[in-house]
């Protein structure tokens, strides 16, 4: 990466507030615990949106939990660390819709690609970070636009005239790539490196490692419902589920569907509207229908 172009074109903006308290209580090893409640408890749509998803079958917990502290002690303080600071994160970058980026677009396909990499950790039994990494790998390109938003306008001209790769499109512009700001950014915010490791290389498929192959597969599931060239899209998904985790027929269709189904429930604990996705069964029934 050509570094002084990185710090003069694109500028790295202020973490959110309520990040950087939420980093700065799991610092301390003593009461860390209790220091993070209390910044959440402090915040009550904050809590409301914690213990939703603590609840929701993304974690399977056999009772509903109600109480920050219970949650904390049965998750763990990385969990709901993670959680808190993806909440702060999407409100501090829920912009208005321009001429060229839609906000809810673009953080409607991160909570998918968030959710897709959530249930591949359950079915293949993967512990990491997952879906905060996930939800936050394409941060970078909120970023550059921002910075840089008639330049970036034409990555997605180029994109759309090209069919290149994004992030190809975005090197020869900037540069750099979103994958290299969402690393740099989380990292000068101070963000966990297990997150910044998984985000700043999601667009390359690593076949041998299953940590590696996990955010590329959220991101293409993801690309199913938000974007172009959907067929496409759902047969290389198919054939690389098939590859890579024997995932085939009958139990990728039922994923895939399965992913939409938890992306809808997901949105709006994010306050995002479910915009036009739906389970890929009912999208291929009403196009044959037409």
């Amino acid at each position: 990466m050509n570094a002084g172009r990185f710090d003069k074109q694109i500028k790295i903006p202020s973490a959110p507030a309520v990040a950087v308290r939420v980093l700065e209580a799991v610092k301390d090893e003593k009461e860390g615990f209790e220091k993070l409640a209390r910044i959440i408890s402090a915040d009550p749509a904050l809590t409301a949106k914690t213990l939703s998803l603590v609840n929701s079958s993304f974690y399977g917990l056999p009772e509903e939990v109600s109480d920050l502290g219970k949650a904390i002690s049965i998750l763990g303080l990385d969990t709901i660390k993670n959680i808190a600071l993806s909440f702060a994160i999407i409100k501090s970058y829920r912009g208005k819709k321009t001429d060229g980026f839609d906000y809810d677009h673009f953080w409607r396909r991160s909570v998918t690609a968030a959710v897709a990499s959530e249930m591949l950790t359950k079915t293949l039994r993967v512990r990491g970070p997952f879906f905060p990494s996930a939800l936050l790998m394409d941060l970078g390109i909120i970023v550059m636009y921002m910075s840089e938003p008639r330049a970036y306008l034409k990555v997605f001209d180029m994109k759309r005239a090209t069919g290149k790769d994004i992030y190809e499109i975005e090197r020869q512009i900037f540069g750099t790539d979103h994958q290299e700001v969402t690393a740099r950014v989380l990292h000068e915010w101070g963000i966990p490196e297990n997150i910044v490791s998984l985000v700043q290389e999601h667009h390359i498929l690593k076949k041998d490692e299953t940590q590696g192959t996990i955010l590329y597969m959220a991101d293409l599931i993801s690309s199913i419902y938000h974007g172009s060239k959907t067929g496409q899209k759902h047969a290389k998904a198919k054939s690389l589920m098939a590859e890579l985790y024997g995932i085939k027929d009958i139990e990728f269709d039922e994923f895939v569907d399965s992913v939409a189904s938890q992306t809808q429930k997901t949105l709006s604990l994010f306050e995002l509207p479910p915009g036009r996705i739906k389970p890929y069964s009912e999208l291929l029934s009403e196009a044959n229908e037409e």
